[in-house]
């Protein structure tokens, strides 16, 4: 008999899809105790569906089904997940007296608190650790546990032990303690794998800028950044941390941006994240052999330990090994602090956040209370990661789902967050999305929501599947919701990935009018607003766009290594890709759309691999150096042979907490021209907010009398702009009577007016505006 899946519907139901007729012997046991008894009573749904109807089955037990001595493991329906819907308060309250805990585990056996007074230090899993106070909870319904104790525990760590049942793909661990979800500050002890412990803080931050007037949805200009990034090369005096990037008198972090005239800051992930990864060619840290990582380091923040918690190492700036790590909870009045003073300049703030999945590589709390609830699984009980990265959040079911919204509540009560990215955002289902967007704008009407919107998703009705960006596929445009806009990004740099020579890209003359005239329309049929595309031409991912104009002009080869002391020299932009860098540049400003730039974007940053020094090896420090054949080698290790090699140009860095990520302020000078550019376009943007929201009839295209060009001219009440750009090799000629006088220009320096005619020479951009 041919038998393709069995799922628990309740507790006395079985759903079996098979091809034949059902036999008449068929047994269930129970994987925890071994009992086994007889099903008798069937009912068949469909041509290909039994029901089965059964004794009573446990919630926090699993069930095989025996068919002529087949075992067949019992699945979950949704029907089955459906009956847990707890609508009360989860994670802890306090009174003067009172200490209550809550967890949603729907499948645990058993739930014990640990509380602490101090953190314990032996990381060997253990049933017990010095110093640690064990409560047994209760089980208060639909798979939510509880326990009162008889004190105001602030002050104290704690952590659960969730005993779960045996069976295919569970991950319940008892010896592990691990932090509640929705702890809001968490210590993490930096090892491999971490380890966290939740910090029950006394929080009594007194804002002074709480709010601010947020842009209009069609005049955001967003500089997104990675916070120590910004601060480690910089003159603050606490650098990589929060008050680093606030501190006034710098370089880098807010005095930057203030100079720059950007209006909001989205920074890389600010969730708890697991900094530390598997130890490279290591096998002893199995499941998972680290054969592409040698820097051991996660540097980006792409995988969240709490959604609720903001990350520890940036309120010291430091990763002390073998050591607990934010158990001050210092980091919750840091991130608090930083964001009341960049709204006291009046940048907004925006927060990237991952909930399409979570880390590996630390006691995970979500994989270790049930994976089965949380996670996207095979029949087989193996997670299905669609992601690339180990695992895919499960936002449709109804904890899922209010865990993810309930964090971003708390984001915007707690810290005045102004606005969320979703990374992988088709992971997430549709109605998880129109949930938040609706419960988000009730609490901020104007708060800004962007989408990263491809890559995990199932498709259907259910998702964005795996892109999104297709006419009448984009809901997110339906919701309101911003997207980045990767089709506008690959039409002015030429691709996702930077290419010697490439056959396409704006920058490179190798574009058509009709693509342009599509990006400046925003794409009609995938945004419906202008303003719901996020237009941008460099971010944190791939190649900076610079480097893109380096490798593509053949000035730099991929595999080129450039010598520390070369740096600089190679980083100064040449002649040609200071005329492509403003181009591009003046076409991002001046399209229809919300503006976003990329850390160093405004100065030509080169990114540029610096080897590990070892302090996250089992080998200690290590120098890494080439061989005889050419190869990257330490006295033990090879370098993975898919990474770019020390010394070439990075096009991923999501690994590298070092000078390849850390933006070199030298170059600010180093490259003034673009700079100085980069700020003069802003300043003007900022005085044509309009620009965001325009589209036909107050947009129409402008082409050239001869050779290869485009324009288009804006209108908006009684003022009117017209944008002319040539990306060819050849001068390109436009007919414009004299009533339009030029207000901007890639060359401010040339004239172009003949008459009636406008002669631009290669890669040129202007602006005119009508007397």
């Amino acid at each position: 008999m041919e038998i393709f899946g069995v799922w628990r519907i309740d507790s006395h139901t079985i759903d079996v899809n098979a091809h034949e007729e059902w036999p008449v012997l068929v047994a269930l046991r129970d994987v925890e105790n071994g009992e086994t008894f007889l099903i008798t009573r069937k009912k068949r749904l469909r041509k290909d569906t039994w029901r089965l109807f059964t004794p009573f089955l446990r919630d926090d037990h699993n069930y095989e089904l025996i068919v002529h001595n087949r075992v067949f493991p019992l699945g979950f329906s949704e029907a089955y997940w459906n009956r847990f819907r707890f609508r009360g308060w989860l994670g802890v309250r306090r009174t003067s007296h009172t200490t209550i805990f809550r967890l949603f585990a729907p499948r645990a056996q058993k739930v014990i608190l640990s509380l602490f007074e101090k953190p314990y230090q032996n990381l060997e899993p253990a049933l017990y650790y010095e110093g640690e106070i064990q409560l047994e909870m209760r089980r208060i319904g639909h798979g939510v546990w509880e326990i009162s104790v008889p004190r105001d525990c602030k002050g104290y760590y704690y952590g659960y032990r969730v005993f779960g049942p045996k069976g295919p793909g569970e991950l319940f661990r008892p010896d592990i303690i691990i932090a509640d979800p929705y702890a809001h500050a968490v210590a993490s002890f930096v090892v491999y794998p971490q380890r966290h412990l939740a910090f029950i803080v006394d929080d009594n931050y007194k804002w002074k800028n709480p709010r601010i007037q947020l842009p209009k949805n069609h005049e955001w200009l967003i500089y997104e950044c990675h916070l120590r990034d910004m601060t480690m090369l910089s003159s603050c005096e606490k650098k990589g941390t929060y008050d680093g990037f606030v501190e006034r008198n710098q370089e880098g972090g807010i005095a930057h941006l203030k100079e720059l005239g950007v209006n909001a800051v989205e920074f890389l992930p600010l969730q708890e994240f697991a900094e530390i990864e598997p130890y490279y060619l290591d096998h002893s840290t199995a499941p998972f052999y680290n054969d592409f990582n040698p820097y051991s380091r996660n540097h980006w923040g792409y995988m969240t330990t709490s959604f609720f918690s903001p990350e520890n190492y940036y309120a010291r700036g430091d990763l002390h090994q073998g050591a607990w790590n934010g158990s001050d909870g210092y980091q919750v009045y840091a991130m608090k602090n930083m964001v009341d003073k960049l709204h006291g300049e009046g940048i907004a703030v925006i927060m990237d956040v991952v909930y399409n999945h979570v880390s590996l590589y630390d006691a995970n709390a979500l994989r270790l209370i049930d994976r089965h609830y949380y996670f996207w699984t095979t029949s087989m009980g193996h997670d299905e990661a669609r992601t690339g990265c180990g695992n895919d959040f499960r936002s449709d079911r109804f904890m899922s789902r209010r865990l993810v919204i309930d964090s971003l509540i708390h984001w915007v009560k707690e810290y005045n967050i102004d606005g969320f990215r979703f990374d992988l955002a088709t992971v997430i289902d549709w109605e998880t999305y129109r949930q938040l967007a609706r419960k988000l704008r009730r609490l901020k009407p104007d708060i800004f929501l962007t989408v990263e919107p491809w890559h995990g998703g199932r498709g259907g009705k259910r998702d964005g599947g795996d892109y999104c960006l297709h006419p009448g596929q984009n809901h997110f445009s339906r919701m309101g919701i911003t997207a980045w806009n990767d089709r506008f990004r690959n039409l002015i740099r030429g691709g996702t990935h930077a290419h010697p020579y490439p056959s396409y890209g704006l920058v490179f003359g190798k574009i058509s009018t009709d693509e342009i005239w599509q990006a400046l329309q925003c794409y009609p049929g995938i945004f419906l607003e202008p303003y719901h595309s996020v237009n941008y031409i460099e971010s944190h991912d791939n190649h900076t766009f610079t480097d893109f104009l380096r490798i593509g002009s053949g000035d730099i080869r991929p595999d080129q290594e450039i010598k520390p002391e070369e740096i600089l020299d190679k980083a100064v932009l040449t002649p040609r890709q200071l005329d492509q860098a403003k181009l591009a540049a003046l076409v991002l400003f001046l399209s229809p759309g919300v503006v976003m730039i990329h850390e160093g974007q405004e100065f030509g940053r080169m990114r540029l691999v610096h080897p590990p020094d070892g302090s996250f090896s089992l080998l200690g420090h290590v120098h890494w150096h080439k061989n005889m054949t050419g190869e990257w080698v330490n006295h033990h290790q090879r370098w993975p042979k898919h990474k770019a090699h020390p010394w070439t140009i990075d096009g991923d860095g999501y690994e590298k907490d070092n000078p390849t990520n850390w933006v070199d302020w030298r170059l600010k000078e180093i490259n003034r021209p673009l700079y100085d550019f980069y700020r003069s376009l802003i300043a003007f943007r900022k005085a044509h907010s309009w620009i965001g929201k325009i589209r036909p009839p107050h947009l129409t295209k402008k082409l050239p009398e001869a050779g290869e060009g485009f324009g288009w001219e804006m209108s908006h009440k009684k003022e009117s702009l017209v944008v002319l750009i040539n990306f060819s090799s050849a001068k390109t000629v436009f007919h414009l009577s004299p009533s339009w006088e030029l207000v901007f220009s890639t060359h401010l320096e040339e004239t172009y007016r003949e008459g009636q005619k406008i002669v631009l020479p290669s890669t040129r951009g202007i602006v005119l505006k009508k007397k």
